[in-house]
């Protein structure tokens, strides 16, 4: 099938072609205002999660002087259960997820000293060889990963495991080239990129594949500016 005929966005020609920084600030400074809000109590499962975005983002535009420290600390404290592991809100389970979405949070804050760091050090009692080896298993024939032996290959998941197999010392265990090749192919005529073939494009998967290609030293295998234009398109003015 041609990149022609795929399908893929359309720019409008009136679509934002600079940085919008204070609209974005604007907008992650507004989450929680109200807690009824719908859609914030419909993501409990994602709060610390979505913290972290928000965090990371204003850091990486000069604005996390603008968030609250003190109430963010607290969050986290209310979050660590007994386990060490983080829960994404107050009456739900631990997972490995939000504990590392919380430890980021504090390293950004640079706050380390206000969680249990000692209970958060337990969760890595694993063996981390077969740990590596699992992902390997998910390893599709196109170079991609999925979410379990024989799943189908996918822009998110292939990130979670390559970034686990360069943490992990196994970078080796992927065909670089290979994967590159697919990665690539995720770009469209638009200049984003998606997350599995024939999926339209969206920021969300433009970051996982740019990741992947980074960690890969293959992110020179897309075309930098078209991907800028539709990012930047992506604002809603």
């Amino acid at each position: 099938m041609s990149a022609l005929s795929r399908k893929d966005a359309v720019i409008p020609a009136d679509s934002p072609v600079d940085l919008l920084l204070d609209k974005h600030v604007e907008f992650l400074l507004k989450y929680g205002e109200d807690p009824d809000d719908y859609e914030y109590a419909m993501s409990d499962f994602l709060r610390v999660n979505g913290l972290y975005w928000i965090t990371s983002a204003m850091h990486l535009m000069g604005h996390i002087d603008k968030m609250d420290k003190p109430g963010v600390i607290k969050f986290l404290k209310e979050c660590q259960t007994e386990s060490g592991g983080f829960r994404p809100v107050q009456g739900h389970d631990p997972h490995l997820l939000n504990t590392l979405s919380a430890v980021q949070i504090a390293v950004i804050f640079d706050c380390l000293e206000a969680i249990d760091q000692d209970g958060v050090i337990k969760l890595s009692e694993l063996n981390v060889d077969k740990a590596a080896d699992f992902v390997r298993s998910c390893l599709n024939f196109d170079g991609g990963f999925g979410s379990r032996p024989g799943a189908e290959s996918h822009a998110g998941l292939i990130y979670t495991c390559v970034g686990t197999l360069a943490v992990t010392g196994h970078l080796h265990y992927i065909d670089a080239d290979r994967l590159g090749w697919w990665l690539a192919e995720r770009q469209l005529n638009s200049g984003g990129l998606n997350g599995r073939p024939e999926k339209l494009p969206d920021v969300c998967y433009s970051w996982w594949v740019l990741a992947s290609l980074k960690i890969l030293n293959r992110i020179h295998w897309i075309d930098k500016e078209k991907l800028k234009t539709f990012m930047l398109a992506c604002q809603v003015l």
